[in-house]
């Protein structure tokens, strides 16, 4: 099993994290582009897409939502939904639900541009079976005193898999860089998953409600949050160039000046909630 774990910080590519977080990235210096945070679930609560403006890596500016876009989302079945902006650059999602192989395409029209991207619904492996926790005295290896989490689960023959891992603390996502956790089936297809560590820099205690959940995401979307980890611990006097990760919103108009970053990742999504008892 490949895994990846640590994680968050974009540069306005606020990547989908509880009802979408906003979490930066570093990118070069350069004029403001068109960002997109995009998620479809099954879940039917809370997937909105949002819109905003990059800013420069050394800019001082806070986050600036982008105004005024028209947004379609539409699916291979035939289904089309309009997306109503309830406040500047958020566009929550009324209708559409992930459905298993479906392909959804969404359509982000400017003044001066049209930006579409295309995702698909992948199947959900593995499948969570059960969640175990562990006491942890604090550590080198572990940042506060507390309890960890283990997963159990079934990874479904046939290669292909890549999943993300989020955990939730008394409903609340836990978002800091150490919280990320993506893995694939390169080494595991077909494997049963037996007590995987799920490290978090925050430890649960007694009483707590820990909730795991799995998305299926397409091999892009895993490429894309693996590019995300490389830029965040790309530190040191011995680092790389700061380079853009990759992105799935194209601009229709191939030599248009304006191109845009983020992503729009469908999933389906399941969860298994387990109680911190002593």
């Amino acid at each position: 099993m490949k895994r990846t774990y640590r994680f968050l910080i974009f540069i306005i590519i606020p990547l989908c994290f509880s009802c979408q977080d906003i979490i930066k990235i570093n990118i070069p210096t350069g004029k403001s582009s068109l960002s997109v945070d995009a998620v479809l679930t099954n879940r039917g609560l809370g997937d909105t897409i949002k819109l905003s403006n990059t800013t420069a890596y050394f800019s001082d500016s806070s986050f600036s939502p982008f105004k005024g876009a028209k947004v379609i989302l539409s699916d291979s079945a035939g289904g089309s939904e309009n997306l109503v902006e309830v406040s500047p650059g958020i566009f929550p999602i009324r209708k559409t639900m992930a459905q298993l192989n479906h392909t959804y395409y969404l359509d982000i029209y400017t003044n001066t541009d049209h930006f579409k991207a295309t995702t698909q619904i992948k199947r959900l492996s593995p499948t969570l079976d059960s969640l175990r926790y562990q006491y942890q005295s604090k550590s080198v290896q572990y940042d506060t005193a507390g309890y960890y989490l283990y997963f159990f689960g079934q990874e479904l023959r046939g290669t292909g898999d890549h999943a993300w891992i989020r955990v939730y603390k008394n409903n609340k996502l836990l978002s800091q860089s150490e919280d990320l956790f993506v893995i694939n089936d390169d080494f595991t297809d077909g494997k049963y998953y037996s007590g995987v560590s799920i490290r978090t820099k925050e430890a649960f205690q007694t009483g707590d409600l820990a909730r795991v959940e799995i998305w299926s995401i397409t091999k892009s979307a895993y490429t894309y949050l693996e590019q995300i980890q490389t830029q965040i611990n790309n530190r040191g006097i011995f680092q790389s160039t700061p380079a853009n990760v990759s992105t799935n919103i194209v601009n229709t108009q191939a030599n248009s000046p304006n191109q845009a970053t983020g992503f729009f990742i469908g999933s389906l999504v399941e969860g298994i909630s387990q109680p911190i008892f002593k």
